[in-house]
């Protein structure tokens, strides 16, 4: 034979091709463990917000409810402020206009007290 075959090389290049294979195998392997788990916590993401959504609206109506019937308590109470404003003026009024009647009638008591008229 004077072709010479080296078969060191040929051992090496097959252990080499198989160490890649393996790699490979295994890279794949922890490419699709990953992609599943992945996957899982993408659709734990997606179940968890939308619970979180539905839990919620009620805190959502009930804000909304709280903001509505606020308003509402500060629109009546402006509305009985100016609604009684008539009210407390003529009260103040009559207080002025009545005080001179009831000095005159303290003056007409305490003269008649003392002895007059």
């Amino acid at each position: 034979m004077s072709k010479s075959f080296n078969f060191t090389a040929l051992v090496f290049l097959t252990q080499t091709l198989v160490f890649l294979t393996q790699t490979l195998v295994f890279l794949t392997v922890t490419h699709l463990f990953l992609t599943l788990l992945h996957v899982f916590l993408t659709l734990l993401h997606v179940f968890l917000t939308v619970t979180h959504v539905f839990l919620t609206l009620p805190h959502v109506f009930l804000t909304l409810l709280h903001v509505f019937l606020t308003l509402l308590h500060v629109f009546l109470t402006l509305l009985h402020v100016f609604l009684t404003l008539p009210h407390v003026f003529l009260t103040l009024l009559h207080v002025f206009l009545t005080l001179p009647l009831v000095f005159l009638s303290f003056g007409f008591l305490i003269k008649s007290l003392i002895g007059g008229i």
